[in-house]
């Protein structure tokens, strides 16, 4: 009579009531380390498709939002700060910071002498309005963008020294900076005028009020 065999349950536990199989346990639930089968590959280019980046259809379906590589070329009014502090964390998933690479820069949108970058998450591939200038509000309560300032102050620039739009733009061509168009000078003129006037008007009230308040105390002190 031949020796049972010692054998192992499924606890672990040594058992000598189970029969030694010739044909190997077959594991179930078995996952695939490597699915090479499964997933996307984008054939879009390096702006990418709404499958890898969800939105990229309204920047590419944009007059304003310059999404082929053109933008790469030229030159930029950048302030670090205001650029530093929009790259801290994504706007939806909140990890950070973004990366301002060529492969996750998908657009800019350019406003005057500065503009928006469109940089995406690579956590959430969420797409992120990044401003690489400091912005303004004459009106805290009203919709809208904000203005740019290095804009207002282009507006003021013209209205002390440098002149009309075209004075403005020979002078950003020999600088290789991105031309503005007219409509849009003449725009950042006025709002620049309108808050000189109104700066002007709140200084000549404030002297006016002083100008009063020393004539009457004078009067008060010869009578």
């Amino acid at each position: 009579m031949a020796d049972s065999v010692v054998c192992r349950d499924k606890r672990g536990r040594f058992s000598k009531t189970l029969q030694e199989t010739s044909e190997p346990a077959v594991a179930e639930n078995i996952e695939i380390d490597h699915n090479y089968g499964v997933g996307h590959l984008c054939i879009a280019g390096a702006t990418g498709c709404a499958v890898c980046c969800p939105g990229i259809d309204k920047l590419l379906g944009s007059t304003k939002i310059n999404t082929s590589t053109s933008w790469h070329s030229g030159r930029r009014l950048v302030e670090w700060g205001t650029l530093l502090d929009h790259l801290k964390f994504c706007s939806r998933c909140y990890n950070g910071p973004l990366i301002l690479s060529h492969e996750t820069i998908k657009g800019e949108m350019k406003c005057g002498l500065a503009g928006y970058l469109y940089i995406q998450c690579t956590s959430c591939q969420e797409l992120n309005r990044v401003p690489y200038g400091s912005t303004h509000k004459e009106n805290p309560s009203s919709k809208g963008m904000p203005s740019f300032c290095v804009n207002t102050k282009l507006g003021a620039a013209m209205i002390d020294s440098l002149g009309g739009p075209q004075r403005v733009n020979n002078v950003l061509t020999t600088l290789n900076l991105p031309s503005i168009s007219h409509k849009n000078l003449k725009v950042m003129e006025r709002r620049a005028g309108d808050m000189i006037e109104d700066f002007a008007n709140m200084s000549m009230e404030r002297r006016g009020r002083e100008a009063f308040a020393a004539e009457m105390r004078f009067g008060f002190i010869n009578t």
